[in-house]
C-alpha cells in the first residue's frame, strides 16, 4: 500500500520542453525525492504519452503507476496527501526550503530530470607535458527569429580562441526567448561555462536575475554578452531615435509580454566579434 500521495497536473503547458522540466519535473523533484519513490502521483488531465516519454525520470520519483483522476470514481486511501507541487524558482531549487536540504547537484549530478554523463567539465591546463582535448562549445541556433547572421564568423573565433565548436538548433520549438536553451542546462557538467547573448529590449536584468542564476545553482559558471544596437539587424533598417529601438527605461516583464511581437530582442544578431572574443576567451580562462 502506498502511504503517500502528491497531485500535480500535467495539462497546461505540458509538451513545451522548458515547462516540461521547469514546471513539471523540477517541481515533482522537489515535491518527492525526499520520499525515497515511496508515493503514487493521482494526476490530474493526465497525459499518457508524457509518462512515457519522461518515464525514467518518474521511475526515479515513485515505483507506483500514477493515476488519472479525471472520471475516476474510485476512492483512494494514503495516510499523507500533498495537493500540487511545490516550487522555489526557475529552473533551481532552494537547499533551505528543500527537505533534506535538495539542491540542483543532489544525488550525483542529477536533479530535475537532468542526467550529468560527466561529473565536471573538462580542464584545459597540460597534465604530464601533454595538452588535454579541447573543451567542447555548442552554440545554440534559431531557425528563424533571434539568428545569429555570421555564424560562421562566430565559429572560427571560438575555434581560434581553442574551442572545438558544434553549431545546432536544438529547440526549434520552446517558449519565451532563452527558455529552449536554458532548458538545457540540466545536461551540462559542473565547472561548465554557460554564456547567454542578450539581445535588445532592456532585458539584461531580467535575463540575469531568469538566466543567471539557475547555472550558479548548478555549480556552473555564467557569463553573460550585451549587444549593442549595431549588433542588431534591426539597425539595418531603422536609425537610431526611431521608436522602434528600446526606450532608455526597462520595460516591465508584463509590458514585455504584451509587446512581444514587436520587441527588438526578437530581431535578429549580427555579433561584433571583435567585442565578443574576449568574452569566448574569459570562457576558455574558467576552465583553466
Amino acid at each position: 500500500m502506498c502511504r503517500q500521495c502528491c497531485t500535480p497536473r500535467n495539462g497546461g503547458y505540458c509538451g513545451n520542453y522548458y515547462h516540461d522540466f521547469n514546471t513539471t519535473s523540477c517541481r515533482l523533484f522537489i515535491t518527492t525525492r525526499h520520499l525515497g519513490r515511496e508515493v503514487q502521483l493521482p494526476v490530474t488531465q493526465k497525459q499518457p504519452w508524457w509518462f512515457r516519454k519522461y518515464g525514467e525520470i518518474v521511475d526515479g520519483l515513485t515505483r507506483h503507476e500514477a493515476v488519472s483522476t479525471d472520471g475516476d470514481a474510485r476512492v483512494h486511501r494514503y495516510q499523507r496527501v500533498t495537493v500540487g507541487l511545490r516550487s522555489h524558482k526557475d529552473m533551481s531549487i532552494d537547499p533551505h526550503r528543500s527537505p533534506n536540504n535538495l539542491s540542483m547537484v543532489t544525488s550525483s549530478g542529477s536533479s530535475c530530470g537532468g542526467t550529468r554523463h560527466r561529473g565536471s567539465a573538462i580542464r584545459t591546463e597540460e597534465d604530464d607535458g601533454e595538452e588535454r582535448r579541447r573543451p567542447r562549445l555548442l552554440i545554440i541556433t534559431r531557425r528563424s527569429k533571434r539568428r545569429f547572421m555570421n555564424l560562421e564568423e562566430i565559429v572560427a573565433a571560438a575555434e581560434e580562441v581553442g574551442f572545438e565548436v558544434t553549431a545546432l538548433d536544438l529547440m526549434p520549438k520552446a517558449g519565451a526567448p532563452g527558455e529552449g536553451g536554458l532548458t538545457n542546462l540540466v545536461f551540462l557538467p559542473m565547472n561548465a561555462v554557460v554564456v547567454q547573448v542578450v539581445p535588445l529590449g532592456r532585458m539584461e536584468a531580467l535575463a540575469m536575475d531568469e538566466y543567471g542564476v539557475p547555472p550558479r545553482d548548478m555549480n556552473m559558471r555564467y557569463l553573460q554578452y550585451n549587444i549593442t544596437a549595431e549588433e542588431s539587424t534591426l539597425s539595418e533598417l531603422y536609425l537610431r531615435g526611431h521608436p522602434r529601438f528600446p526606450e532608455p527605461r526597462p520595460h516591465p516583464r508584463s509590458e514585455l509580454v504584451a509587446r512581444q511581437g514587436d520587441l527588438p530582442a526578437l530581431w535578429d544578431v549580427r555579433l561584433d566579434i571583435a567585442r565578443f572574443r574576449p568574452v569566448l576567451q574569459k570562457a576558455l580562462d574558467l576552465l583553466r
